[in-house]
């Protein structure tokens, strides 16, 4: 479910441009907050039930206000922002690369070349996240609500789900004689080794 409400957000929000509805886009932005503090919230904690009820009034109230709705423009620069702080963080001194860190955890000390290899890659994620950030901030100012919308809600998850892919291909490629996971379970991996995930056991 908290995957539901997660893909719903960039949907709601590209039907509430295009149809120009302000109660889709409160829709999107209380899906966003329920895909964020979904454990709080099944867990039954008033403060998160409570908390989830003002932000969707504040939402309502900040949208009629504007006229237009520009916290919309907000999670797309936001969300990029923190994941790529995140990787960016992880690859200074004394730290351990992220994806490395991720592999080693799940699967065992990786040899040289693939602690390398997935040092590379973290700084892939992080110069795409980068971007990303850049892309939202530049359309927001310059482009059309409808452009802005099909990239940063579209497009942009498109290419994140294509790199993800294509990266464990690679991977496969490169290191056949490597201990790989099947595709669902490097998913499951990912998630259950995020540093979200980590701090909270």
């Amino acid at each position: 479910m908290r995957l539901f409400f997660a893909v719903c957000y960039p949907l709601l929000v590209h039907l509430s441009v295009y149809l120009n509805q302000t109660a889709l886009s409160v829709l999107a932005m209380v899906s966003l907050a329920i895909a964020v503090f979904y454990p709080a919230l099944i867990a039954r904690k008033v403060g998160a039930w409570l908390g989830l009820l003002v932000f969707a009034a504040v939402c309502f109230g900040a949208f009629l206000w504007q006229g237009r709705l520009f916290i919309i423009y907000a999670p797309p620069i936001i969300i990029p922002m923190i994941f790529g702080a995140v990787f960016v963080v992880s690859l200074l001194p004394n730290n351990i690369p992220l994806v490395t860190d991720i592999g080693e955890r799940s699967r065992g000390p990786l040899s040289a070349s693939m602690r390398r290899y997935t040092h590379g890659v973290t700084w892939l994620w992080s110069i795409l996240f980068a971007v990303l950030v850049l892309e939202a901030i530049l359309l927001a100012v310059f482009a059309s609500a409808e452009l802005w919308s099909l990239m940063t809600n579209i497009v942009n998850y498109l290419i994140i789900g294509f790199i993800f892919v294509s990266e464990y291909l690679i991977r496969r490629l490169r290191y056949p004689s490597h201990n790989h996971p099947d595709f669902i379970d490097y998913i499951k991996i990912v998630v259950a080794h995020s540093p979200r995930a980590k701090r909270a056991s």
